[in-house]
């Protein structure tokens, strides 16, 4: 097909400028082999020519699907904010995220208007990968923790600790309350000491006590 293409070039261009190629007119030559071309040789040059021009119409028709084809496959780019948001489930820095959605959006652009592999940008995935695999850490994690939850010893274990450690948040929210409240109940139980200091049945007692041991012991004795 390229020697046919070059001979066409030098047919228009040379040989015979003013003719359609292939020209069979009388006296035409072959523009291959520059032999006289008897009617055989005509009808053999038509239908070359029709078959390279059907070939190579096959050829660009097939070239233009496979290229829809292709261009199809190409992802389309989210949107910015969807891309942010997504970043940030996997808690990617804000410049990182950007830089690599600048340069997403600009090898998708090339990858439509390129016609070599190099002309497209590179993409450095190391940034998502590390950032997937925090994540995948932390699910695997989690997973951990709730297969141990389902066991009865390790639950109740964990439920202790959960309520050792509600009680301890409590007492640092309330410490100002509670310590206000232990004072009070000092100064009262100071008060309720004094209170009973005054009562007058010590005093009764103490008479007892002492006519007993003095006024009946000595009459006794």
């Amino acid at each position: 097909m390229a020697l046919w293409e070059q001979a066409k070039k030098f047919s228009q261009a040379y040989a015979y400028p003013s003719h359609a190629f292939p020209n069979v007119d009388v006296d035409a030559r072959c523009v291959l082999c520059q032999q006289a071309l008897d009617d055989d040789g005509k009808a053999r040059l038509g239908h070359f020519e029709s078959f390279v021009v059907s070939g190579l119409e096959e050829a660009g028709k097939a070239a233009e699907n496979l290229y829809g084809e292709l261009i199809n496959k190409v992802p389309a780019l989210p949107q910015a904010k969807d891309w942010r948001l997504q970043a940030g489930v996997l808690k990617l820095d804000e410049d990182d995220a950007d830089a690599l959605f600048s340069t997403l959006g600009a090898r998708s652009v090339a990858a439509l208007t390129a016609t070599k592999l190099e002309e497209i940008p590179a993409i450095d995935w190391a940034i998502i990968d590390g950032a997937c695999l925090k994540v995948f850490d932390a699910q695997a994690a989690e997973v951990k923790a709730l297969k141990e939850l389902q066991e009865d010893g390790k639950r109740k274990q964990l439920e202790a600790r959960v309520l050792e450690l509600l009680a301890i948040q409590w007492l640092s929210q309330n410490k100002a309350s509670i310590v206000d409240e232990v004072e009070r109940l000092k100064t009262l139980g100071q008060l309720d000491k004094a209170i009973a200091l005054t009562n007058t049945n010590l005093l009764t007692r103490k008479h007892t006590d002492l006519a007993k041991d003095e006024l009946h012991k000595g009459y006794q004795d």
